[in-house]
Formats: structure tokens, C-alpha cells, sequence
């Protein structure tokens, strides 16, 4: 890890020092991943002539700045998230061109959320992070990210919506549509169904009260970079499919620690103009490559502060 990278770690825990203090609960995640060695291949599955491998480290903070209920006992939230990962990105042959060695992606949100209405409400974020190769960091990676989303309460534990998101990491602003569906259960056994931010599908199984089973059967995360390439600054983007069995442990009133073990079954790479039609285009077209299905295990813990 270089000095730029420590340097930019060290300001996101600076930044987490600074919102700490603030009055409401607030919550730590950390989590460290490896994913196994993988061929990669083109969109016709034709090999690129190498493998890869990724270690990836993930660091999530969420605060509450101020929380209201109204007379209709519905909440007005206002939150802020820091985020990091960091990925070494183990390549081989001619994927090593393609593929960057390292990527940190560093961002910051702010939230709110509020009633619109009987059944209605509205959640907004606005924020800005840095999305690079620490070996090559530059502005051309900072980007602005934010989003509404119209929420509605279909049912004591089903939400659906609608909305936008709004990033400039493809140069000109470009708006994404966004569906939002929420559905949880209560008991020993339930499941979690969310579109926010990736979708994510898991069935849970609660066997005491200290001792949690999580089925992931669909787990979407990715990574992006800022990169160049033939004296053209491009955008790198990697989307993670992941379908994993999780056990999560209470160590204690604060903190739980959870180990999981499974298979990526997808993980993409693009590396693309910085080009707003490309931001449209990010699903299907031809440059899409990817590596074949891998082992993955993952360690990490959940703290209450």
C-alpha cells in the first residue's frame, strides 16, 4: 500500500472521528474478502489468455444526525455514511493490461428520509467519492453521486418505489432510473429482499440469540476506477455476483462477527470511454468481459457504537 493510499485512509478515519461525536447511534462494518483464481473471458466465452484473483477489504460507517417523529409516529432521518474498499487485483498474461492491480474507491453520502404522505415517503442522498488506482490518483476520479427515491408502504413489510440516480463518472451528468422494493419478515426465519445499491435476496434462519445462519442467493456489490489507457482517461467498472452460505455469531450487546463461504458467479470488467452514452450503455454492450465462476470466503464483523 502506498503513501497516497495510507494517506487517504487515514482521512477517512479522520472523518469518522469527526462525525463520532455527534448525538445518535451510529454503526461500523468491516469485511474482508478473497476470491480465487478465474479465467477470464469475452462476451462469446472465448479465453483472454489469463486468470485473476481479488483480495478485497470493506469498511462502512452510518450515523444518525437527527432523528424526529412526527404525530403519525413516522420517523424524519437525517444520516451520513463514509465508505471504503480496497481491492489487489491478482492478474496474469494479457488480463494485466485490462484489469488494474489495486483500486480504492473512498465515498461520503448524506441522507434524508421523511413522509410525503399517508403511505408515501421520499429518501434522497447526495455525495461525492473517489474512485482510482492509488498508483494513479487524480481528479478525473472524483465523482458526484446522489439519488430520490418515491417510496410506498404496500404493506407492514413490503415497500416499493421508484426514483433516480444521478453520477458524472462517465464526464456529463447521466440519470439512471432506480426501482426500489424492500421485504421483510419477523420469526426465526426471514427474508430480506432489497434493490437499493445492488440487489440483495437472502434467507435467514435465527437458531438462538446469539447464533445467526444467512443464505446470500443473490449478493451484488462492484468496484470502478479511473484509468489510463493510451493516454485516454477511461473508466474501469467490475460488477460482483455472489450467491454465498453466512453464519453470524453476537460476541457480545455491540458486536457480531459473521464468516461465509461461497461462489462469485459473476464478475465483470469494463474498461470504457469516459463517454455519457457509455453510462447507458453499461449493461450490454460488446466491451463487457468477465472471469468464470470462483470460490469466494469472507470474514467481518458488525459494531455498535
Amino acid at each position: 500500500m502506498n503513501m497516497k493510499t495510507r494517506h487517504l485512509i487515514m482521512a477517512m478515519l479522520f472523518a469518522i472521528s469527526i462525525i463520532y461525536p455527534q448525538q445518535g447511534w451510529s454503526q461500523l462494518s468491516v469485511s474482508s474478502e478473497y476470491i480465487a483464481k478465474s479465467q477470464m473471458v469475452d462476451k462469446d466465452g472465448n479465453s483472454m489468455g489469463g486468470e485473476g484473483a481479488m483480495a478485497k477489504v470493506d469498511m462502512r460507517y452510518n450515523k444518525m444526525l437527527s432523528m424526529k417523529i412526527d404525530s403519525m409516529r413516522r420517523p424524519h432521518l437525517w444520516t451520513v455514511s463514509v465508505q471504503g474498499k480496497y481491492a489487489w487485483l491478482d492478474n496474469d498474461a494479457e488480463i494485466s493490461a485490462y484489469v488494474p492491480d489495486e483500486i480504492l474507491n473512498v465515498a461520503a453520502n448524506i441522507s434524508h428520509v421523511r413522509p410525503i404522505g399517508k403511505r408515501w415517503s421520499l429518501m434522497a442522498s447526495v455525495g461525492a467519492g473517489l474512485y482510482v488506482n492509488p498508483d494513479n490518483i487524480t481528479r478525473k476520479g472524483i465523482h458526484m453521486n446522489g439519488g430520490a427515491i418515491f417510496v410506498y408502504d404496500l404493506s407492514k413489510r413490503v415497500d416499493i418505489g421508484i426514483g433516480i440516480a444521478l453520477t458524472n463518472a462517465y464526464g456529463m451528468p447521466g440519470v439512471l432510473p432506480m426501482l426500489y422494493l424492500k421485504w421483510n419478515t419477523t420469526g426465526d426465519y426471514q427474508i430480506d429482499l432489497s434493490m437499493v445499491g445492488g440487489m440483495k435476496f437472502s434467507v435467514s434462519r435465527k437458531w438462538n440469540d446469539r447464533l445467526l445462519t444467512r443464505l446470500h442467493l443473490i449478493d451484488m456489490d462492484g468496484l470502478s476506477a479511473a484509468v489510463k489507457d493510451d493516454g485516454k482517461w477511461k473508466i474501469y467498472s467490475s460488477t460482483i455476483m455472489r450467491t454465498s452460505l453466512q453464519a453470524e455469531y453476537a460476541a457480545s450487546k455491540h458486536v457480531s462477527l459473521f464468516a461465509s463461504a461461497g461462489s462469485i458467479w459473476r464478475r465483470s470488467s469494463r474498461l470504457t470511454d469516459r463517454k455519457l452514452v457509455n453510462f447507458y450503455k453499461m449493461f450490454s454492450d460488446s466491451q463487457r468481459k468477465r472471469f468464470k465462476p470462483a470460490m469466494s470466503v469472507q470474514i467481518g464483523a458488525n459494531i455498535k457504537l
